[in-house]
């Protein structure tokens, strides 16, 4: 239930935002957050335990925000540009090392705008063709601003591909971050009130390293400050300053924008990040299900030596989705996304190696009674 989405204001008495996706979030101006069971994404992992975890922190990166007027965040606009292409992959980093990198298979639900979700450290991206058909066309990949990706296909399908991901950051970017781009990470608002400044010298008192830096005020939101989807600070005529010394309560988007904001003052790169933090196992089709309600902003900063680093200063607790992970109607509804995954799998993708095994297999039947 976290991320600034699509406004859904008519007929409620009380305005309430349903969690999505859009090139902009909003802190002001706007009521509750719902939360919203609705399936974004199935992850297949090949190496899961007997006993897989009923949840996971995924942390699936969709987009960054560079520029903070006060009240909302926006992205850089850039011509979208091609990625490096290797056969049918794409090179985020590397080709990927089957023997050391983890792979995992997404499918994704149709999302507007349609950003491919990539796990931390990812290195290369396997896309599937767009439908059933072997003559169909493979969704192209292309790069955008603040290390996002998108893609272009004629099918509104969503999009099925593979990633791999290495056990450490090969960040390409991770030791220069150019004189114009850091100038555009450390911006600030306008009329940003003092105290805001002097807040993050406070908390960050005698450190002078970045890291430390962001690691104690990471520590001070998570532990000082209380989640609230129904924030009364979005109503404020700045809602941050209103989170930080009045309220000091509110969702996912208030959390990272202050962290972004606090690290800005001490002269520290930052972007507010969105994309998708958790994921629950469903035990009838052996997946985890990514739901809308596992939407989630956190802060990505920029460290010498390191590169973007992310840092998420919600409370651990309530990074998750809140009120729809229990009881039977739940239980039912994972049942019914396991059977239209099968639908989907076996019917909608039925593809050429599939139909290569049902062959074998009725001619093993025909010629090999037993």
């Amino acid at each position: 239930p976290r991320v600034g989405l699509s406004l859904l204001l008519v007929g409620r008495a009380t305005p309430e935002r349903m969690v999505g996706f859009s090139d902009h979030v909003d802190l002001g101006g706007v009521g509750r957050l719902r939360s919203d069971p609705a399936l974004a994404a199935r992850l297949h992992y090949e190496d899961l335990p007997a006993t897989p975890p009923a949840r996971l922190a995924v942390y699936l990166r969709g987009t960054a925000f560079e520029h903070y007027d006060g009240r909302a965040w926006s992205r850089a606009e850039g011509d979208p540009r091609p990625l490096q292409q290797r056969g049918r992959l794409t090179l985020l980093q590397r080709p990927p090392r089957p023997e050391e990198d983890r792979a995992v298979d997404v499918e994704l639900q149709p999302i507007d705008p349609p950003v491919v979700f990539l796990p931390p450290n990812a290195v290369a991206i396997q896309v599937e063709r767009a439908g059933n058909a072997t003559n169909s066309p493979i969704p192209r990949l292309l790069g955008g601003p603040e290390d996002e990706v998108r893609y272009a296909s004629p099918e509104e399908r969503g999009l099925r591909y593979r990633v791999w991901t290495s056990a450490t950051s090969e960040s390409p970017q991770a030791v220069v971050l150019s004189e114009e781009s850091r100038r555009r990470h450390l911006e600030l608002p306008p009329k940003l009130p003092q105290r805001v400044s002097e807040l993050a010298r406070t908390w960050a008192g005698a450190l002078s390293d970045p890291f430390e830096q962001a690691a104690v005020i990471e520590r001070r939101l998570r532990a000082e400050y209380r989640y609230d989807l129904a924030s009364p600070s979005g109503a404020a005529a700045d809602p941050l300053d209103d989170f930080l010394f009045v309220s000091r309560r509110g969702h996912c988007e208030f959390y990272s924008t202050a962290m972004a904001v606090l690290l800005r003052t001490l002269g520290i790169p930052t972007r507010n990040v969105t994309g998708f933090a958790g994921a629950t196992f469903n035990s009838f089709g052996g997946f985890y299900s990514v739901r809308q309600g596992d939407a989630h902003s956190w802060v990505e900063a920029f460290l010498p030596g390191r590169g973007w680093v992310r840092f998420d200063p919600t409370p651990p607790s309530e990074v998750g989705p809140q009120a729809f992970d229990e009881g039977l109607s739940f239980r039912f509804r994972e049942f019914m996304e396991a059977l239209a995954r099968g639908y989907e799998h076996h019917v909608v993708g039925y593809n050429l190696h599939q139909q290569k095994i049902g062959r074998a297999s009725c001619r093993e039947r025909v010629y090999h009674p037993v």
